[in-house]
């Protein structure tokens, strides 16, 4: 089973010794289902760096920000066999692979990008290069960054981050609508819990403080909340 999935996995403190070796994030296995259901052996952990934008049913936009690849690792962080056969497998289907021996460390270098531009971009209806033309707002990007870069040192992951480098990054970025902004416009149920609620629960689990990461998840939840109530979503975009 390849995983490809943002946020971080719910079997993160399973497979490799750390200091929280069988620690749980509640809100990525609720009923402990999936950790019952589901042998470590049988999981790959995989990133995918592939931004697509729905436009229209059946119609997409594939916005050149990053080459396009995939990231597979094991759980354990062994190079196994099975690794290699399925990034020859698939990157000759088209999507360049590549075997990681940290897919954790993979995980946080994608979700760092995540747990940033997916809630700012939804709670603003704004792509990330309109977001870094507020000042202010730029100025909490670069806070939750460095709260995330914390969270992932507390486990032994050193992103060496930097937020004046992530605005010139995205600052042209005027196009691109992440997963969860395209889900609130589409009025479906957020990725709050892997990509913000996670890192919240590892911050308290690891006793880091995360006080902008905990507001803006605040804020999330109340609106992926009202998405499921009212079963609708939300588009101030201009209409054709």
């Amino acid at each position: 089973m390849v995983m490809i999935q943002n946020g971080l996995p719910w079997w993160y403190f399973d497979g490799v010794k750390s200091a929280h070796q069988g620690a749980r994030l509640p809100c990525l296995d609720p009923e402990g289902v999936l950790q019952r259901e589901i042998p470590l052996s049988r999981i790959v952990g995989a990133v995918i760096y592939r931004p697509v934008t729905q436009t229209a049913p059946g119609k997409i936009y594939l916005p050149k920000v990053m080459p396009p690849r995939l990231q597979i690792g094991e759980v354990d962080n062994q190079l196994s066999d099975r690794l290699q056969t399925i990034a020859d497998l698939v990157s000759r289907a088209g999507l360049p692979t590549e075997v990681t021996q940290d897919i954790r460390r993979a995980k946080w270098q994608k979700l760092m990008m995540n747990l940033i531009w997916n809630p700012l971009c939804s709670i603003t209806q704004s792509s990330p290069g309109y977001i870094v033309q507020s000042s202010l707002a730029a100025d909490m990007m670069g806070l939750m960054m460095n709260e995330g870069s914390a969270v992932a040192l507390s486990v032994g992951i050193d992103l060496k981050t930097d937020p004046q480098a992530e605005v010139e990054r995205v600052r042209s970025n005027l196009a691109q609508q992440p997963s969860m902004l395209q889900d609130v416009r589409a009025g479906r149920p957020i990725e709050f819990d892997a990509i913000m609620k996670a890192v919240v629960e590892m911050a308290h689990l690891t006793g880091v403080p995360v006080p902008t990461l905990k507001s803006v998840a605040a804020m999330l939840d109340v609106l992926n909340a009202g998405i499921i109530r009212l079963g609708q979503g939300i588009d101030f975009q201009a209409k054709q």
